[in-house]
């Protein structure tokens, strides 16, 4: 088998395709001959260094794939050779990863491997957020930064299926669908369009990119707001004023569906379960991808990251 792995935190010579035996399973195990592995942009703040928590090295990076099962362990029951399933994992970064069992999700047949590794990471987060870490309300006004990346725009589309009012901002305004109001924020007064549009303030900020806009888009929020950490894609970490959150009782709250998938395996199962499902069914958009192999990704990750997040780059090793 081959894996792509991150020996050091230099992208020109850091990552080092590597060769070594085919995995075999334990009991209880499947291995999985992976197909598709989406890449977020966590994934490149991590092979850089940059990332919060420091991986020791060498590391293979990955967390979730989809591919077909090409073995099994003893005390297997549920699952056999040929089944295409997603899991989450350690070092999906390779031809072939070993899994427990449990941990695998069938993937249904209109949906293909691709889509499923495109789509897992941005609905899961965006489903987990708006269902699972608050529950949000029909009717209910929903403000979501970073609309035109990959989960930003997860968010505005499962926002509006469920109900809400959907503010988007956004440096592409005419890729955005599923909002009844879009900001561009190259060249509109964020704030003061909410103070126009809503000048009580929404319930909801959907945040996955941190920077400047976070403190301004904190203010927005009304009474009991609630407001939803997802991620830094803009590179800041924002200082929000904790006086803003004493005003209006508002709330920060932390979303990370990345750990709780790790840390939960039973629910972990339910949840992936329930994203493929609505891929499938494509009660949600199946993304584009831009398919690349290991040497490709190695070029493309020495390039700046794409403006866009609605085409999402799959590794298919």
């Amino acid at each position: 088998m081959k894996s792509l792995q991150c020996h050091s935190f230099d992208l020109v010579n850091g990552l080092q395709i590597v060769e070594s035996a085919d995995p075999e399973p334990g009991p209880n195990e499947v291995i999985i001959n992976v197909r598709a592995v989406n890449v977020a942009y966590v994934d490149r703040l991590i092979v850089t260094g940059k990332y919060q928590v420091v991986p020791k090295l060498p590391y293979t990076p990955g967390g979730m794939c989809a591919g077909d099962i090409t073995a099994v362990g003893v005390d297997v029951r549920d699952r056999a050779v040929g089944d295409r399933v997603v899991t989450r994992c350690a070092g999906a970064w390779a031809t072939k990863v070993t899994v427990a069992a449990a941990s695998t999700v069938p993937i249904p047949d209109r949906l293909s491997d691709v889509g499923a590794a495109a789509g897992l990471e941005a609905y899961g987060t965006a489903i987990y957020a708006l269902e699972n870490r608050i529950t949000a309300e029909a009717g209910k006004r929903m403000l979501v930064l970073g609309a035109g990346g990959a989960v930003g725009a997860a968010c505005v589309e499962i926002a509006a299926d469920l109900g809400l009012h959907v503010v988007a901002v956004t440096s592409q305004p005419e890729a955005i669908t599923g909002a009844e109001l879009v900001i561009d924020r190259r060249t509109d007064d964020m704030r003061a369009v909410m103070k126009a549009t809503y000048p009580d303030g929404v319930d909801y900020v959907i945040d996955p990119v941190g920077g400047d806009l976070a403190p301004l888009a904190l203010r927005s929020l009304g009474f009991r707001g609630k407001y939803l950490v997802v991620g830094f894609a803009s590179g800041m970490i924002p200082q929000l004023p904790a006086n803003h959150t004493l005003l209006k009782e508002r709330e920060i709250v932390g979303v990370d569906w990345g750990d709780y998938v790790r840390e939960r395996p039973g629910a972990a199962e339910e949840s992936l379960s329930g994203v493929v499902a609505r891929l499938g069914q494509r009660s949600v958009s199946v993304p584009s991808a831009n398919e690349l192999n290991f040497e490709q990704l190695k070029d493309a990750l020495q390039k700046p990251p794409p403006a866009s997040g609605l085409v999402r780059t799959v590794l298919v090793p």
